[in-house]
């Protein structure tokens, strides 16, 4: 039986607790009791891309209360190289001093 966890592999849902997510789990299951499935990926499919069409009208609520804040990080990252060097960045500042210029914790991404 296909579970929040299953249906997270499918789509990232962090904002989503388990409990605002297994309404509409509930109600895919119910929506395909008397289906007999081939294996557990059909399974999945059917009943997780299902849950996440019954969850979509909370995910856009929280995608329009986001907006502004993804539209400052589209701008902030236009591109991965820009994004990449940021992470790099802020991990590198929050290394250990006596690491610093250490080649085996440098990691090229291009």
């Amino acid at each position: 039986m296909t579970t929040v966890t299953d249906v997270r592999t499918l789509l990232a849902l962090a904002d989503l607790s388990d409990e605002a997510i297994e309404p509409h789990l509930n109600r895919a299951l119910f929506d395909t009791k008397d289906v007999t499935f081939e294996d557990g990926t059909q399974e999945l499919e059917a009943v997780g891309w299902r849950t996440i069409y019954y969850v979509s009208p909370a995910l856009w609520l929280l995608l329009q209360k986001n907006v502004n804040e993804m539209d400052e990080t589209l701008q902030t990252f236009k591109d991965l190289k820009q994004f990449q060097e940021y992470c790099l960045d802020r991990a590198d500042s929050a290394m250990p001093s006596d690491t610093t210029g250490n080649e085996e914790l440098a990691w090229d991404a291009t």
